[in-house]
C-alpha cells in the first residue's frame, strides 16, 4: 500500500513538472570579446517561470528541489537549451553556457554522464558547453562536488563560477574548482567608471585569475564607460545591456556584435607597446587539440624535438594548459600502455593528461605576464593569447629579451637627471589617452618661473639640485596608475597627464596649488633671509642688465578635454598650451585652465 501511494505521488510529481517545462523558454545573452567584438559565447537564461506561477528562477528551482524532482527537471532544460543552441546559425563558433545548480547532486536520482550524452545527441563538442556554479549556494558537499567537475572538465566541458563576488563561497569555489571563467558579479562592475575601490578590487581579482589560468568576465556592463573601464582594467569577454540583452528569437543573434567592433579605438599606452615586444619573442610551437589521437601526439613527440612540451588547445583553439612528454612516456613503453591511451572506455580525453600553464592576452603588460611566472614557479613559461585564440609562447628566455628590451627603452628615454620619461614616452601617452574619447583628458604643462636669473645667481649645479627636487614633489603628490602620468620635456618644463572622470577637475585644482606651494616653500630656503622677507632678489636678466626678480615659483597651465567627440585634434595641443602658458605666468595663484 506504501509503496503504492509513493508511485502515484511520484506520477503526480512528474505530471506537474512535464507541464511546466512545456511553458518555459530560453533567451540568449551573447558573451562578446571585448577587443574584437566577436561573439564568444551565448548564455542560456530561463524565461517564462511568471506563466507557470513562480515569481522567479529561483522560486522555480526551490520548489523542483523540494519535490525531489531537480535533477531531472534541470536534464529536461539542458536538452531544451541544447535543442535552440543548434538552431543559431553561427553556433559550431561559439559556446553555451548553462546555469548549474549544485544542489542536483543531492538528487536520489542523480547520475553522471547525462550532460555529455545530450551534447553528443546534438552534436555540440564538450568544450563548447560551460556549467556556470553561481556563488550564492552554500555547498554541503565539496569533496563529492569537486570529484565530480574534476571528472567534467577532464572531458573537456568547462566551468565559471558565476556572480563572482555576490557571496560567502566564492574563494572557496575558486580555490576548488580550478574554474576556466571567472564572471564578476554586476555589482562590481556597476558605475566602475566612477569608484575607484572597484577598478583596484577587480583589477587585483583580474591578476589572480591570470596566474591560475582562469578568463575573466565582466558580466552586468550596461554603459559605454563601463564597458571601456573594464576593457581598459583587461577583461577579455563581456555580457550585459550595453553589448545585447537576453533574446529569445535566435535571428536576434549575431556573430559580430557591431556596437563593440565599432567602438572607440582602444589602445593601451605600456610603452614600448608591449605587445610588439611580445610579438617578437614569442615562441610558436605546435599545439595538441583536445579532439586529437594520442597516436598523433606521439608522432608530434617523436618528430619536434626541440621541446618536450605542447600547448593544448581546445576546439575553438584557447589553451587549456600543456601536455608534457614525461605525462605519457610511461604508456609509451608499456606492453599495453598505447593501447589503453586509445580506449576510449579508459582514458576518456586527452586533458586527463593537461598540467596547468599560466595563460595572459598578447595586450596584457610585461610587468604582470612576469609576475605570473614568477608566481608559478613550475611553469615551463606563460602561453599567449590574441582574440582569445593560442598565439605562441613564452619561455623564461622570452621574458628575459622582453626585461632587457624593456629597460633598455626606458633607460634611453628617461631624463637623465629626474629619471622621468621624455619627450617620446609623453607624447605616447597623449596619444593613447586622446583616442580613448569615454574619459576626459587632463593635461598639465609645468615651467618654473623666472629660473633662468636664479641658476644664474646660485649656479647650475643648484639649478640641477631644484629640478630634481620639483621632480620629487611632482611623484608624491602625483599617485602613478594606469590613467596617470609625470615626464620630463626638459630644463625646467614638466608633464602630468590624468585621464578619468568629470569630477577629476576640482581635486586635480587642489594638487596642482599644493605642489606649487611646496615648490615655492622649499626654494625660498636657497635665498638668504633679507631676500626672502622682500619677495625678490637682484641679479642679471639676459640682456645683462641687474634688475629685481621674484623668488623662483612655478606655473601650471591646465588643458581639460571633455569626454566624447574632441573639438581639438590631438597635434595642436601643444600649440593650445603655447598660448596658456603666458596667461598662467599672469595669473594670481599661478594657474589657468581651459576647458575645450
Amino acid at each position: 500500500m506504501i509503496q503504492s501511494e509513493s508511485y502515484c505521488e511520484i506520477n503526480m510529481i512528474t505530471s506537474k513538472w512535464n507541464d511546466i517545462l512545456g511553458e518555459l523558454d530560453f533567451a540568449f545573452q551573447p558573451i562578446v570579446n571585448s577587443f574584437t567584438g566577436e561573439t564568444f559565447a551565448v548564455e542560456a537564461l530561463l524565461r517564462g517561470v511568471d506563466r507557470v506561477g513562480f515569481e522567479s528562477v529561483q522560486e522555480l528551482f526551490d520548489n523542483a528541489y523540494e519535490d525531489s524532482i531537480l535533477f531531472n527537471l534541470d536534464l529536461s532544460l539542458r536538452r531544451k537549451a541544447a535543442m535552440k543552441f543548434v538552431s543559431i546559425p553561427f553556433y559550431k563558433k561559439i559556446k553555451l553556457f548553462y546555469n548549474y545548480d549544485p544542489r542536483v547532486l543531492e538528487m536520489p536520482d542523480y547520475i553522471q554522464f547525462e550532460t555529455e550524452k545530450i551534447l553528443d545527441d546534438f552534436g555540440i563538442k564538450h568544450d563548447n558547453f560551460c556549467f556556470e556554479i553561481n556563488e550564492r549556494f552554500k555547498i554541503n558537499c565539496f569533496d563529492s562536488f569537486n570529484s565530480i567537475f574534476d571528472f567534467i572538465k577532464k572531458r573537456g566541458i568547462k566551468v565559471a563560477i558565476d556572480d563572482f563576488g555576490s557571496g560567502f563561497a566564492g574563494l572557496e569555489l575558486f580555490y576548488n574548482t580550478d574554474p576556466d571563467f571567472i564572471k564578476f558579479d554586476k555589482f562590481l562592475i556597476n558605475q566602475i567608471n566612477v569608484y575607484m575601490r572597484k577598478k583596484v578590487f577587480c583589477s587585483n581579482i583580474i591578476n589572480l585569475s591570470r596566474l591560475l589560468g582562469a578568463t575573466n568576465i565582466a558580466e552586468g556592463v550596461e554603459t559605454e564607460e563601463e564597458f571601456h573601464v573594464c576593457r581598459d582594467l583587461g577583461f577579455e569577454l563581456m555580457q550585459g545591456f550595453f553589448i545585447q540583452k537576453p533574446v529569445t528569437d535566435i535571428y536576434e543573434l549575431s556573430f559580430i556584435n557591431e556596437k563593440v567592433s565599432l567602438s572607440a579605438v582602444y589602445k593601451r599606452r605600456d610603452l614600448p607597446g608591449d605587445a610588439e615586444l611580445i610579438s617578437r619573442e614569442v615562441v610558436v610551437l605546435d599545439t595538441v587539440n583536445i579532439d586529437d589521437t594520442f597516436a598523433s601526439i606521439f608522432d608530434k613527440f617523436s618528430h619536434k624535438l626541440q621541446y618536450n612540451f605542447f600547448p593544448l588547445v581546445d576546439s575553438g583553439g584557447y589553451p587549456v594548459g600543456i601536455i608534457h612528454e614525461k605525462n605519457i612516456k610511461k604508456y609509451v613503453y608499456s606492453p599495453y600502455g598505447k593501447d589503453l591511451l586509445n580506449n576510449k572506455s579508459i582514458t576518456k580525453s586527452i586533458k586527463e593528461f593537461a598540467v596547468k600553464c599560466p595563460v595572459a592576452d598578447i595586450n596584457t603588460p610585461q610587468d604582470v605576464i612576469i609576475e605570473m611566472f614568477v608566481a608559478n614557479s613550475e611553469s615551463e613559461g606563460v602561453l599567449i593569447t590574441k582574440d582569445l585564440k593560442y598565439f605562441g609562447f613564452l619561455s623564461a628566455k622570452s621574458l628575459l629579451n622582453i626585461i632587457n628590451e624593456k629597460n633598455i627603452f626606458y633607460a634611453r628615454e628617461m631624463n637623465p637627471l629626474t629619471k622621468l620619461p621624455g619627450n617620446v614616452m609623453i607624447s605616447s601617452f597623449i596619444d593613447d589617452t586622446f583616442c580613448q574619447t569615454d574619459k576626459n583628458c587632463y593635461y598639465i604643462y609645468m615651467d618654473f618661473d623666472n629660473f633662468k636669473p636664479f641658476n644664474d645667481r646660485f649656479g647650475f649645479r643648484q639649478g640641477d639640485k631644484i629640478i630634481t627636487i620639483f621632480a620629487e614633489i611632482l611623484r608624491r603628490e602625483i599617485k602613478i596608475d594606469r590613467d596617470s602620468f609625470i615626464g620630463h620635456v626638459g630644463g625646467d618644463d614638466f608633464f602630468i597627464g590624468l585621464a578619468g572622470s568629470d569630477d577629476v577637475i576640482m581635486e586635480l585644482n587642489r594638487t596642482i596649488a599644493d605642489i606649487i606651494k611646496k615648490f615655492a616653500d622649499t626654494a625660498a630656503t636657497f635665498y638668504d633671509r633679507a631676500e626672502f622677507n622682500a619677495g625678490f632678489y637682484r641679479s642679471k636678466d639676459r640682456y645683462g642688465v641687474e634688475r629685481e626678480f621674484e623668488l623662483l615659483s612655478v606655473s601650471a597651465a591646465l588643458l581639460h578635454i571633455r569626454k566624447g567627440e574632441r573639438n581639438i585634434t590631438k597635434e595642436s595641443v601643444s600649440e593650445v598650451f603655447a598660448g596658456m602658458k603666458s596667461s598662467a605666468k599672469k595669473s594670481k595663484d599661478r594657474i589657468f585652465i581651459k576647458t575645450v
